[in-house]
């Protein structure tokens, strides 16, 4: 803004020529030379990313990749994933190499060219040394501001394949957070209303699943292997995008689906992520943990799916509903690694107040629930290993149910129509 004017006066129109077209000839040979490097530089996020996860794999799953001598498998893996890495570094190497070359030709040639435009003009005494210095310092200004394509190209393809990695993160998150789940209205735990639910692939699930749950009620919902119990939770939750319909459910819902915390305390583990008041002595002496008081110190950090047993995991989940006491609970596979008698006991320990959905392959924890809804495969599809490499079949759901007999225990028992 300063020394344009002062060159538009002063500059011979060669060198204003000059100054206006060199920084274009250099912004287009520049993007001709380094546009390879937006799709290799995305490839070589997912090469590393890939790389990485590889390791995190290896390390969560030492123990049993040790198990199986699979260390030579695990050892090519890696080595194929590092050999797409390099593969895509020295592609960039190969582009870089071009590009700066030029930059370099580009910044010495910008440097000599206005020089010889203005020598005919010293030349002839139309310029003394010292205007010639002035407007050469005002030609290296205006071109420093004029050429920052050229020079920060590559920082601009970083900026560029960034911003489009997060706009598709915010892209997909979009599409989670628009799914049609809301607060249920007041004295329903959780309604359901004409869910379908698909795989990413398309294939049919669940279909027009409609159910209400009260508070206090305790549900049991049973689905065959490969029906979707797990990604049903999921939907429930509103972090699965593949279906419609609507679920309305209590905002202080919480869901349990394995056993996956941080490094934390046994005090933080068991009020993870919030704070939650109660005596947590008593939640894991009511779940028959006391023993762990004894073994780990409440402030000692433990990676606890290393160091508990799957049954004292899933009497550690219970505590924590045991301390958080939510309005509604939805397990996936509660309590399977305990006997019959000892699960339905914890879940009986859960305050009445508390409306709870468990899902579950079978129907051994009925006696511990006031409903049991049984979702089943259509007639013309049996689950087999081959059916998990033929063509899709949908699965039918919420068939109409009858009010069947009293389970041993009192409770009603729903169960679906042949």
């Amino acid at each position: 803004a300063i020394y344009f004017p002062i060159l538009l006066r002063s500059a011979p129109a060669p060198l204003l020529g000059f100054v206006l077209v060199w920084p274009v000839f250099g912004a287009l040979v520049t993007h001709g030379l380094g546009r390879r490097l937006i799709p290799l530089s995305v490839a070589g996020q997912s090469a590393n990313a890939n790389f990485r996860s590889e390791l995190v794999y290896a390390r969560e799953k030492a123990e049993s990749l040790a198990l199986m001598r699979a260390g030579p498998q695990l050892a090519q893996n890696l080595q194929d994933r590092f050999e797409v890495m390099k593969r895509v570094a020295y592609a960039e190497f190969d582009v870089t190499k071009f590009l700066n070359f030029f930059k370099m030709m580009y910044e010495e040639y910008g440097t000599v060219v206005p020089f010889v435009l203005l020598a005919p003009a010293y030349f002839t005494g139309a310029l003394d040394l010292g205007q010639l210095m002035q407007l050469r310092m005002i030609v290296e200004r205006v071109s420093q501001s004029l050429t920052f394509p050229v020079a920060a190209y590559e920082q601009a393809v970083g900026w560029r394949v960034a911003a489009n990695r997060l706009a598709a993160l915010a892209a997909a998150s979009a599409s989670t957070a628009s799914s049609t789940v809301s607060s249920s209205p007041e004295g329903v735990a959780l309604k359901v209303d004409g869910l379908y639910l698909r795989t990413p692939e398309g294939r049919l699930l669940l279909e027009n699943l409609s159910l209400e749950v009260s508070f206090g009620e305790r549900l049991l919902v049973v689905l065959p292997a490969s029906g979707g119990k797990s990604l049903l939770l999921r939907a429930l939750a509103g972090l699965w995008s593949h279906m419609s319909g609507s679920v309305e459910k209590s905002d202080d819902a919480v869901f349990i689906q394995g056993f996956e915390f941080p490094p934390l305390s046994l005090r933080q583990l068991l009020c993870y992520p919030q704070p939650a008041e109660g005596d947590s002595q008593l939640a894991l002496h009511m779940v028959d943990l006391a023993s762990l008081l004894a073994r780990y110190p409440p402030d000692r950090q433990c990676q606890w799916e290393e160091v508990l047993s799957p049954e004292e995991q899933q009497r550690l989940l219970i505590a924590r509903l045991l301390l958080r006491q939510p309005r509604l609970a939805l397990l996936d596979e509660p309590l399977a690694a305990l006997s019959e008698e000892d699960a339905c006991g914890l879940l009986r320990q859960i305050s009445p107040e508390t409306a709870i959905v468990s899902f579950s392959r079978t129907r051994r924890l009925a006696a511990a629930h006031h409903r049991v809804v049984e979702l089943g495969a259509a007639p013309d599809w049996v689950p087999s290993v081959s059916d998990l490499k033929s063509e899709e079949r949908k699965v039918s759901a919420a068939r109409p149910i009858r009010l069947g007999h009293n389970g041993h225990n009192g409770h009603k028992v729903l169960k679906a129509m042949d």
